[in-house]
């Protein structure tokens, strides 16, 4: 096997008036090029795909609404979408704390 890809590469470099280390070499590059471009998209999908599953802590405080007495709300888990909205309460953070 290592033969045959031998005579190849020396086949393909007397055409370009290349050595075959220097064309083997050449292909290699490339080769790690195009795999560092499939392995870049891959992370990039697997990203995408990840960001609508997130878990976030939704924090409260006190909206000082006459009627109120106390926001009345403990920090809640929420898996993707926005954080509910209370008639007392502000929202103060949103947290990502992991995926769910």
């Amino acid at each position: 096997m290592f033969e045959k890809i031998g005579r190849l590469a020396e086949q393909a470099a007397i055409k370009v008036s290349v050595s075959r280390r220097g064309f083997l070499g050449r292909l290699g590059k490339a080769a790690l090029g195009a795999a560092s471009v499939v392995g870049g998209l891959s992370t990039l999908t697997g990203r995408a795909h990840a960001r609508g599953n997130n878990l976030y802590l939704c924090s409260y405080r006190d909206k000082r609404v006459r009627g109120c007495i106390g926001c009345g709300v403990n920090p809640l888990q929420i898996c993707g979408g926005p954080c509910p909205t209370f008639k007392c309460c502000e929202l103060r953070s949103r947290t990502i704390i992991g995926t769910c």
